[in-house]
C-alpha cells in the first residue's frame, strides 16, 4: 500500500482508512516534531511476507540510521512499545543499528533481536527480526511462522 490513499478500505482498517489522509498527516507531523519520527500500520500488506508491515518514518532525518520495518503480526500497542524502545536506544545510548548482530535492550526479558536488510515500498529499510518464544533469532532455528520474518530480506536462505 505504500501509505498512499487506497479503494480497498473495506477488506481491513488501517489509520488511513480509519482516520482520512488530512488527519494522517496532521498526525505524522505532530509526531515528526514531538518524536523525530512516526510509525505506520498496515495490517494487510500483500507485499510483506507474513501480510503484515508495521514501519518508521524519520529515523534517517532524526538519527542518521535506516527506517525500520516489523513483519511479524503484533498488537498495535507492543508494536508501539518496541519502537519507542529501539529509538530511545538509539538516542539515549548513541546505538547504531547493524545487521545480523543480535541485540539486547529492546525487548523486555532476554530476548534479543537482529536486523536484516530489506525492501519496504521502494525504500531500503533495516527489519528488525523478532525472536521466537525460545529466543531464537536465526532462522534456520526459528519456530513455524517465525522464520518467515527473513522472507524478502537481504539474508534469507530458501531451507
Amino acid at each position: 500500500m505504500c501509505d498512499e490513499p487506497h479503494d480497498n478500505c473495506e477488506s481491513h482498517e488501517c489509520e488511513c482508512c480509519k482516520f482520512g489522509p488530512e488527519e494522517m498527516e496532521r498526525r505524522e507531523q505532530k509526531a515528526m516534531r514531538q518524536y523525530g519520527w512516526f510509525s505506520h500500520i498496515v495490517p494487510e500488506d500483500p507485499d510483506s511476507p507474513l501480510n503484515f508491515n508495521a514501519h518508521t518514518h524519520g529515523f534517517g532525518v532524526t538519527f542518521d540510521q535506516p527506517d525500520v520495518q516489523i513483519v511479524l503480526p503484533l498488537p498495535q500497542k507492543v508494536l508501539g512499545h518496541v519502537l519507542h524502545s529501539l529509538a530511545d536506544k538509539i538516542r539515549d545510548e548513541d546505538y547504531k543499528m547493524e545487521t545480523g548482530v543480535p541485540v539486547e535492550g529492546i525487548l523486555h526479558g532476554n530476548y534479543k533481536v537482529m536486523f536484516v536488510k530489506a525492501v519496504e515500498c521502494d525504500r531500503q529499510v533495516f527489519r528488525m527480526i523478532l525472536p521466537d518464544k525460545d529466543g531464537n533469532l536465526e532462522q534456520s532455528e526459528q519456530q513455524e511462522g517465525f522464520a518467515d520474518q527473513w522472507v524478502g530480506s537481504g539474508d534469507y536462505r530458501e531451507n
